[in-house]
């Protein structure tokens, strides 16, 4: 199940999933997806701690039912623009070397796309 149209998920720096969205330049920590069929998300009202019922199975856990979103990008190839160059070109002085690389090896990879479209 993929993000809504210029969405996009990061993780902070302490590794919590959030959500950027790109058309209203916001962001949140509340999933855009649609829970799955028969899921709700619910809440303990001891300890606020969300978790997730399935009514078809009439089962409850804690982890949400969706899978995890993939972390990057959500916009269309054919929609990128110079300023995905300033923000890989930013994360770079920002991160260490692994993770430089890696984005190198993205911004490769969507030049090339972009030529072949």
């Amino acid at each position: 199940m993929s993000l809504p149209p210029g969405w996009e998920a990061r993780k902070d720096r302490t590794g919590r999933l959030y959500f950027v969205n790109h058309n209203s330049k916001e962001t949140s920590w509340v999933d855009p997806r649609p829970m799955p069929s028969g899921w709700e998300e619910k809440y303990d009202q001891n300890t606020k701690r969300k978790y997730y019922a399935n009514h078809l199975t009439k089962t409850t856990q804690w982890h949400d039912p969706r899978p995890e979103p993939i972390i990057g990008v959500a916009t269309p190839i054919n929609e990128l623009s110079s300023e995905f160059k300033k923000m890989v070109l930013a994360r770079e002085k920002t991160y260490e070397t692994a993770d430089r690389d890696w984005f190198r090896c993205l911004f490769r990879f969507v030049v090339n796309v972009c030529r072949l479209s």
